[in-house]
């Protein structure tokens, strides 16, 4: 891990700070125009909050600006951030509901020395239109780098991790289940480090979606799609 700073000045939107998984450590800003009792929000999520979000923190901003908002983050501890991380000024508490406002966010994000995008050689493997992505086959075996899934089978789903592809049957169990698990029509990214994801098997591995935790019920719809950066 190493840490990185980030400086972003005159935003009038919400701002993907950091599109990987990461810690905030240290935050500051200035709210230098905005509507009074608008809320300061961190969202964990790759790309800017949009309409409907949930933060994972929100804070109250009484004044309409300019006005320091370095004072409500004094006694904030490390935030961890297992999509990205997004900041943006909201005129609701609960959700975010973009807010008129022009403000200025820095600080420091403890974050992995090495991106996956940063590794060489990584190659591209996609599938659409079905609720399984295999990753390899004997004849060549891979390790996962990330793994991209957006949900399209009408349901919240469990991504399920099988080697060989034969396990992958109604009432197997996975050797691994991925977490947090991806709700109907939402896109979730998975990383598996500077090694990657190696499988218990050199025969073949693949994930499937189930509908169900711990149990595979496969997902009926076959309506995902799937992406997923590997090396031999």
């Amino acid at each position: 891990m190493e840490l990185r700073t980030f400086v972003l000045y005159a935003k009038t939107a919400a701002q993907s700070v950091y599109p990987y998984p990461c810690t905030l450590v240290d935050f500051d800003g200035n709210l230098t125009s905005g509507v009074a009792g608008s809320y300061l929000q961190f969202h964990d999520k790759a790309t800017a909050a949009t309409a409907g979000n949930v933060p994972i923190k929100s804070f109250y901003i009484p004044s309409a600006g300019p006005t320091p908002l370095a004072s409500i983050f004094q006694a904030l501890g490390p935030v961890e951030f297992k999509l990205g991380l997004s900041i943006g000024i909201s005129s609701t508490a609960a959700t975010y509901t973009a807010q008129t406002a022009t403000f200025d966010i820095f600080g420091e994000i403890e974050a992995s020395s090495q991106l996956t995008d940063d590794i060489s050689g990584l190659s591209l493997i996609t599938n659409a239109a079905d609720n399984t992505l295999v990753f390899y086959t004997a004849s060549a075996t891979k390790r996962v780098f990330s793994l991209t899934i957006t949900n399209g089978e009408g349901a919240t789903v469990y991504p399920m991790l099988f080697s060989p592809q034969g396990l992958a049957n109604n009432g197997n169990s996975p050797f691994r289940q991925l977490t947090p698990p991806i709700a109907d029509g939402a896109t979730r990214t998975y990383y598996f480090g500077l090694e990657g994801l190696t499988f218990p098997s050199i025969v073949t591995a693949q994930v499937t979606l189930s509908t169900t935790p711990i149990i595979l019920t496969g997902s009926g719809a076959l309506a995902s799609t799937f992406s997923a950066k590997v090396k031999t």
